[in-house]
């Protein structure tokens, strides 16, 4: 859920957007799953999790939200996105260098890269003064 904030007095002045979504039910573990298996399944989960396209993963929300309000403001406006430690994804901050009238504050937990060049996420953060 996005919201405007009136400048003056911090109050917020309205809905930008919002999208409702829940999660799939996991799949219940075999009844009689050794520990064993139950590592090797869940890494198997993990490997076509990291395997999937971007945009059929859970962290697409956060491009999407930057993606949609973009295109809803007037050219004139400048949005600041505030994302907690789930929105720290490098195609998130990629998304957001193509943007123009976009901005982000990111409770970052990771250095990540920024772009192909691999810029890091720490060093740009301290070269930039404003």
């Amino acid at each position: 859920m996005l919201s405007s904030i009136e400048p003056e007095n911090g109050q917020s002045v309205g809905l930008l957007w919002q999208k409702l979504w829940n999660r799939e039910p996991k799949a219940k573990p075999p009844l009689q799953e050794t520990p064993t298996q139950k590592k090797q399944r869940q890494a198997q989960a993990r490997k076509e999790a990291r395997n999937r396209p971007f945009e059929q993963k859970e962290s697409y929300k956060w491009v999407e939200a930057l993606t949609t309000v973009e295109n809803l403001v007037s050219q004139h406006t400048r949005v600041i996105h505030v994302f907690d430690r789930e929105g720290d994804i490098t195609e998130v901050f990629d998304q957001i260098r193509q943007l123009q009238h976009t901005g982000v504050i990111v409770r970052a937990a990771h250095n990540r890269s920024l772009d192909s060049n691999s810029e890091r996420l720490w060093s740009k953060a301290r070269s930039t003064t404003h």
